[in-house]
């Protein structure tokens, strides 16, 4: 089985490439890894949707995958969940691509600018089929997530996007996997471990270290089942 693992930092897969013997580098770098009947393939792509989808492009473009994975960490708006959980992400939307009218945010579709049924969008929701089913990945809790270029930390925004998407999470490169990875029918999943709360910004709060610790834990033992 051929595997692709994209994240946004080395930082957040280096325990998994460290138990390889894989120097993690910086970003844009590619590592190739066998194990058994799995070929893995790591890229890092650089933060955010624009370094994700171009970097992305280019690695599908050079060679077929049974499976993507996305892995990263993600901020959770839901204060329930605890921090470093690791989820499914399930839905994905662009959360801040748009125009501001006053106190409102309006998306490509409020603005008819956007056909929301237009492929492979579906109401305007980016939906990853599970096309590869996965018995590991399906146990994990299956959120919604947002993709934004700029991380909310402004209460009143915040608000305005529970009010208006109902998110569970929060990055920067989801919905650019989904985009491309749906457009070329390359199944995929994204795994995030919760290190914040979305909130007013206050890094104190958060366990990053505990969120990547988990979310390499669970890339582990989801290649260990891949193996059987």
């Amino acid at each position: 089985m051929k595997i692709l693992v994209v994240s946004a930092t080395a930082l957040e897969i280096t325990p998994l490439l460290t138990s390889m013997n894989i120097s993690a580098g910086g970003s844009f770098r590619f590592h190739s890894h066998t194990d058994g009947p799995l070929h893995l393939d790591f890229l890092v792509t650089g933060i955010g949707m624009m370094h994700c989808t171009f970097h992305l492009g280019e690695a599908l473009a050079r060679g077929s995958y049974d499976l993507v994975i996305q892995a990263g960490v993600a901020g959770s708006f839901d204060p329930a969940m605890p921090l470093g959980t690791v989820v499914n992400v399930t839905e994905e939307r662009c959360g801040d691509l748009g125009a501001e009218d006053g106190d409102q945010f309006l998306d490509l579709t409020d603005l008819d600018l956007w056909d929301e049924e237009q492929f492979p969008y579906r109401s305007g929701t980016l939906c990853n089929p599970g096309s590869v089913p996965v018995s590991y990945i399906n146990q994990l809790p299956q959120v919604r997530g947002i993709s934004v270029n700029t991380v909310h930390g402004h209460a009143p925004h915040i608000e305005r996007i529970i009010l208006k998407y109902r998110p569970q999470v929060e990055n920067m490169e989801g919905a650019a996997v989904f985009y491309t990875c749906l457009n070329r029918s390359q199944p995929f999943y994204e795994l995030r471990a919760i290190s914040n709360y979305v909130e007013p910004r206050n890094k104190e709060n958060w366990e990053l270290a505990l969120a990547v610790n988990n979310l390499n834990n669970s890339l582990l033992a989801l290649f260990s089942q891949l193996k059987e």
